[in-house]
Order: C-alpha cells, then structure tokens, then sequence
C-alpha cells in the first residue's frame, strides 16, 4: 500500500491485489497435444506477481509457492524452467503432488544502471511431463522506484505519538 499526500488534510493511497485461477493443462479436445492416460498436470496458482523496491538492494521480495499435482490421479514426474535469469525455482522437478519454490532475485534485476528503470518485467515458468501437455505461468515483477512505507498502529497527528 501506497499513501501519497494530496491537498491539506486528505491522503490517497493505492492497494494492489492479486488473485488467480489454477491452471490446468487443456485435454485432448482436438487442439492440444495428445494427453496419455488421461494424465495432466495441474498448477496453482496461474501467475506469480512480486514486487520490487528499487532502492532497497538488499530486499528480495518473499519466495512464492507453486502447487503441482497430477489431475487425473496417480503420481506423475515433472520438471520445470524458466528463461528468466531473475528467477529462482527452488527445485527443477519432482512427483506430483509436490510444491515448487519460486523466488526474484532483486540483484539479478540491475535496475537503475545506465538509466534503466522498466516498471514491470514479466518472465515465464513452464512446468512439463512426458506424456503430459506442459503448463505456463506467467511471472510478474512490478518495480517501485520510491521507498517502501513504513505503518505503525495508533500513530494519528492527534495522538502524539512519532511513527517512523
């Protein structure tokens, strides 16, 4: 959450929120890859978003989870990548149902050199089987360039109290 000062005595704040629909890989419904045995893998949630602070080099956002599981039943191997350099998987395979640890590195990101500032970068996951359709995740990363804001419980100008 964001606050910014407007006219004497009212503030603007912008909250940015996020959520998704699992994602499934498509059945053999005529356009898809053949699906043996009725064998899919199942991916929750459908896109990750982070954010980054471009001036606290030291903060990396908090790592994300992603659930696999084999829809259709049974275990089922999978393995997953990303072309993304600024993103971590925490393990690049395993048997369904199994969780994968996805993580930004700010660093990764050289943000601010030679003038440099996108507000958002977007990379890709794709978690795949043999004898399964793969699966896409979109990865966000939305950049802030102000620092983040500090909220302290009871603070208001009419209680005394100094919020930092």
């Amino acid at each position: 959450m964001r606050t910014l000062p407007k006219a004497a005595g009212s503030i603007m704040a912008a909250l940015c929120l996020t959520a998704c629909e699992a994602t499934t890989a498509p059945d053999d419904g005529g356009g898809g890859k053949e699906v043996k045995s009725g064998a899919a893998i199942g991916v929750a949630p459908a896109r990750l978003t982070f954010r980054v602070y471009a001036f606290t080099p030291q903060s990396d956002p908090p790592t994300q989870t992603l659930a696999v599981n084999s829809v259709g039943g049974g275990s089922l191997a999978w393995s997953a990548r990303t072309t993304a350099g600024w993103i971590s998987l925490g393990n690049a395979g395993g048997l369904a149902p199994g969780r994968l640890q996805v993580s930004v590195s700010r660093a990764s990101l050289h943000l601010g050199l030679n003038g440099y500032r996108p507000q958002a970068l977007t990379g890709m996951i794709t978690v795949s089987s043999a004898g399964a359709a793969t699966v896409q995740i979109p990865v966000s990363v939305l950049i802030s360039y102000l620092p983040p804001i500090k909220v302290a419980p009871g603070g208001g100008p009419e209680c005394g109290k100094k919020c930092n």
